[in-house]
């Protein structure tokens, strides 16, 4: 089955000596396995070009079969980057395969490459036969399409990205469910943490005398064959293998195994919290003692450990943090928190650089209330001035994306002639890959543009850099923020930034600091911004996210921003002399109440992340040390325990190269977004 053919083009240019066949056909092979065993079917490939990567759809009977992950070891592709390599399901559909990360047109050089070859072996998709699997061939064939994305196999040809444009899915590849040796395995095998106790739970696919529990390789329990559950205290942290075996006689199954890691006991949070104009909603894991709802951080209402919504009678109408904690044997769960009125912020921070520069970085910041699955950026910058410099992959070092986005394009864009760049950390969202998002968080950086300055520049010379919201000829828009469901993100402020070029010193205030009073309390804030002058200026002008708010007399060096609501806002100090405006110095406040938040990393909780906080950790974990009086912030490399890592991971940060803090950063306050089972009760 041929899709996106387009002989004639091709045959055209094959004529001219210009390009070789860009074909694919891709075959699953055939395996055979008992009920509950995990086998691996090969997948293969023929192509005519370096094939640097494929997403390959496929079908499955999910009564059947669970697939489980792809690999390449011990095939064609076994240098292929293991973070490149993914899986994604949905129904009786998946996509497999080797990841591309788009970059442009343009391929990273040290990306796999796989010779031209024929029947290539380009990795092994693994899948779990289901215990109550019936006996049999079942077909698992490559399929034209995933949900919205199709079968792509990507080639590399002198240096560029090109697409296969004939792609062939040969018929067959399936899995044969053989008789098993001894009784089928127990089904649907979870464990999970409950507190202080370790929740196993399966189904019973057939008449058993026994059912044996092994924790770690040894026997902890041995039950009746009719018990499909069993509950086991923890006692250690750390990881954890489960393995259920099932006995008819003598006769064992095959073991079905399960692994946890097990955390400090606390309540599990409730799930999928939001908030909204219809009040707060939640789902519950299980029947908790109580639950409780905080609004700012003070105690809003106690409710019944069933309870699934709350409605708050005096919803304030500006920013607001709902924290939902639950409690269940004495323990209470880490906090669920959820920003109503969220504030979305896209800010271009503004840089000065020395007249010689030969490129200048401009960064992106961006402010999210929810987690985001990607963004879209256009700049509106003098480009008879800038070049841009397309290198993808440079533009999101140092910033907190994860680290190979499916998709990400730095360019400049045909419909409108404007530098942009476009990201999507994950096209085809699935469970397994749920890390793969910008975590809500404040002024983290998510992308730097690279521009070539043209000409020659006068000191203290500046151009203004901003985001394009939409074209002024079809309303597209450009500039936006896509949330988890893929939704387009509305309102989003937008602040401008811009470039100066060799800016006395003496015209840039030092020192800029914020005081805020009442961030706790009742709707609004004053914000008192001091500063100290190198010179004596004419006048100051005082900005609040882009707009004028103050022109003062040159010699000030304080000024109150008076009844300012919930939210964030960057503050920038500009001195002026002799019509010549300095430097903008800039800084960024929060009046969104602090409560129960945290800077990952500041493990001593002293508010800054430095050299003593390693030094705490270390203590505490080798030398009987206080424990750290916040668990998140300690939790340095943000897996959801405290070890070592996390010590050799904030050294790492402070003195060495390519350790990004994660969400909520080691700059600005804010709350934990990972799940996990860490609480931060100072």
């Amino acid at each position: 089955m041929a899709r996106n053919s387009r002989p004639a083009l091709s045959a055209a240019l094959a004529l001219a000596g210009i390009l070789q066949a860009q074909s694919a056909t891709i075959r699953f092979g055939e395996v055979s396995g008992q009920p509950g065993e995990i086998v691996a079917l090969p997948v293969h490939c023929t192509f005519d070009l370096t094939l640097i990567g494929a997403w390959i759809a496929f079908r499955f009977d999910p009564a059947r079969i669970e697939p489980l992950s792809y690999s390449v070891e011990g095939t064609a592709a076994a240098g292929a980057d293991p973070s490149a390599l993914f899986l994604n399901l949905y129904q009786d559909q998946g996509m497999c395969g080797i990841s591309v990360h788009e970059r442009g047109t343009h391929v990273n050089p040290g990306s796999m490459q796989i010779p031209p070859g024929e029947d290539v072996c380009i990795g092994r998709l693994h899948v779990r036969i289901r215990a109550d699997a019936p006996l049999g061939r079942t077909p698992l064939p490559p399929a034209e399409s995933f949900r919205v994305s199709e079968t792509v196999v990507l080639f590399w040809r002198d240096g560029m990205k090109v697409n296969a444009t004939s792609i062939v899915l040969a018929p067959g590849g399936g899995v044969t469910v053989t008789a098993p040796v001894g009784p089928r395995p127990v089904g649907h095998l979870t464990c999970t943490q409950v507190v202080e106790e370790a929740l196993l739970a399966f189904t019973l696919t057939e008449a058993y005398d026994s059912i044996e529990i092994r924790r770690d390789g040894a026997v902890c329990a041995t039950l009746p064959g009719t018990q499909a559950g069993f509950s086991n205290v923890l006692g250690v942290l750390g990881r954890i293998e489960y393995a259920v075996v099932a006995f008819r006689g003598d006769v064992a199954s095959i073991p079905i195994v399960c692994e946890l890691v097990a955390t400090p006991p606390a309540a599990p949070p409730v799930k999928d919290l939001a908030c909204g104009e219809t009040g707060l909603q939640w789902s519950n894991p299980i029947v908790f003692d109580r639950i409780l709802v905080l609004r700012d951080g003070e105690l809003l209402a106690e409710l019944p450990g069933t309870a699934g919504a709350y409605v708050d009678p005096a919803r304030p109408p500006n920013v607001t943090v709902y924290t939902v904690v639950s409690e269940l044997k004495g323990y209470p769960s880490p906090d669920a928190n959820c920003v109503d009125n969220g504030v979305w912020v896209l800010e271009i921070q503004s840089v000065q650089v020395p007249l010689d520069a030969t490129e200048v970085r401009v960064p992106i910041l961006a402010t999210t209330a929810e987690a985001t699955r990607g963004f879209c950026v256009a700049l509106d910058i003098d480009q008879s001035r800038f070049a841009l410099v397309t290198d993808p992959e440079r533009s999101i070092q140092d910033t907190v994306l994860y680290p190979e986005p499916d998709w990400l394009v730095v360019n400049i864009n045909p419909r409108n002639g404007l530098p942009t760049a476009s990201v999507v950390f994950d096209l085809t969202p699935s469970e397994a890959e749920s890390y793969k998002v910008l975590s809500p968080g404040l002024r983290q950086p998510v992308m730097n543009f690279y521009f070539t300055p043209l000409g020659t520049f006068a000191p203290g010379e500046s151009f203004p850099v901003g985001m394009v919201y939409k074209t002024e000829t079809g309303g597209v828009i450009e500039t936006l923020l896509t949330s988890l469901a893929g939704l387009v993100v509305t309102p989003v402020t937008l602040l401008p930034g811009e470039i100066v070029f060799g800016a006395p010193d003496d015209l840039t205030v030092k020192r800029l600091k914020g005081a805020v009073s009442s961030a706790t309390k009742g709707t609004l804030s004053d914000i008192r911004l001091t500063w100290t002058n190198r010179a004596a200026y004419d006048s100051i002008l005082v900005e609040r996210n882009g707009e004028r708010i103050a022109e003062l007399p040159g010699a000030s060096q304080v000024h109150t921003d008076r009844g300012v609501e919930h939210g964030v806002f960057t503050y920038k100090v500009i001195a002026v002399k002799d019509g010549q405006s300095g430097f903008p110095a800039d800084l960024f406040v929060s009046t969104i109440p602090a409560v129960r938040t945290f800077l990952r990393g500041d493990a001593n909780r002293d508010g800054e992340v430095d050299i003593g906080d390693p030094i705490f950790l270390l203590k505490y974990i080798f030398a009987h040390g206080p424990p750290p009086p916040c668990a998140d912030a300690a939790d340095a490399n943000d897996d959801g325990l405290l070890t070592i890592a996390d010590p050799i991971f904030s050294l790492i940060y402070l003195f060495g190269t390519g350790a990004v803090i994660h969400s909520p950063g080691a700059s600005y306050p804010w709350f934990d977004p990972t799940p996990d089972a860490l609480t931060c009760a100072e």
